[in-house]
């Protein structure tokens, strides 16, 4: 038997894997044939700051460096390299990538290289682009494609993209919300604003701040906001606590917020 090459289709199954990633200002997924959604984690990277000597040491990704962001230790950083979108930090990028990759494949005798398809916004420049791809090439990609936020909602909602007729998808994310018109398998139309879930929360904070002098931090800003979050007043009123830092003195403080509350911090954002 000939020994595999490169360009083998022998070789692809055995040592290359397609991964899908949803790299989002809040949350980053990662899709494969094979296992189907196989990572679901906060785009956050944490690192040691006293590492002087060599390349940054990563402390924590995902669920662990969320929990530490706005409370972390003099030692470490919590850092979103992600920003409306596209990467705000090449280099929390790449080190962020690589390892969800590894957080979501299983380690085996011989490492597979992965060729990589990464959504991307509808406004991204040629620069954020590129830049996109080179962070999946550092952490390990063989092969790297772009296919827009907007195909691939409307594809994993089951919608008929490939059919001669319009389908409209309006896909609200943590930094952009993405609107796209597809059909005949492509795009007619498509649109990105700089504005999407992170707004609402940080809106939430502020009427908090203004209203009651309570500040909240972003985490409870954003469960208050999935909990009782609405976008018209004239819904049934519902309450929940929600506890922060009082302006004054900068004691805990919890205050009672309602749905109505959130309809009204949230309306600018909404707009």
């Amino acid at each position: 038997m000939a020994r595999p090459t490169p360009h083998h289709p022998l070789f692809d199954r055995l040592f290359r894997q397609a991964v899908t990633v949803d790299l989002g200002t809040a949350n980053t997924l990662i899709y494969t044939d094979d296992g189907g959604i196989v990572l679901n984690q906060p785009s956050v990277v944490c690192f040691e700051k006293d590492h002087a000597s060599g390349p940054k040491r990563v402390a924590a990704v995902g669920t662990e460096a969320r929990q530490l962001l706005g409370r972390a230790p003099r030692n470490l950083e919590a850092v979103r390299p992600m920003c409306h979108g596209v990467i705000a930090n090449f280099s929390a990028a790449e080190h962020m990538i690589r390892q969800f990759v590894d957080m979501a494949r299983p380690r085996q005798i011989f490492s597979r290289r992965a060729a990589f398809t990464l959504c991307v916004p509808a406004g991204a420049t040629q620069v954020e682009r590129r830049a996109i791809k080179e962070a999946a090439v550092s952490a390990g990609a063989w092969k790297v494609s772009l296919i827009g936020e907007s195909l691939a909602s409307a594809v994993g909602a089951g919608l008929p993209v490939a059919e001669a007729t319009g389908s409209m998808v309006v896909d609200i994310g943590g930094g952009t919300t993405e609107v796209g018109v597809l059909t005949l398998g492509g795009t007619a139309y498509s649109g990105s604003i700089r504005v999407g879930g992170d707004a609402f929360d940080m809106a939430i904070v502020s009427y908090v701040r203004n209203l009651y002098g309570v500040l909240l931090g972003e985490q409870t800003a954003e469960h208050v906001k999935k909990n009782i979050g609405t976008a018209v007043r004239d819904v049934p009123a519902e309450h929940m606590n929600a506890t922060g830092r009082s302006v004054d003195d900068g004691l805990p403080r919890t205050v009672q917020l309602s749905n109505h509350d959130i309809a009204d911090a949230i309306e600018g954002p909404l707009r």
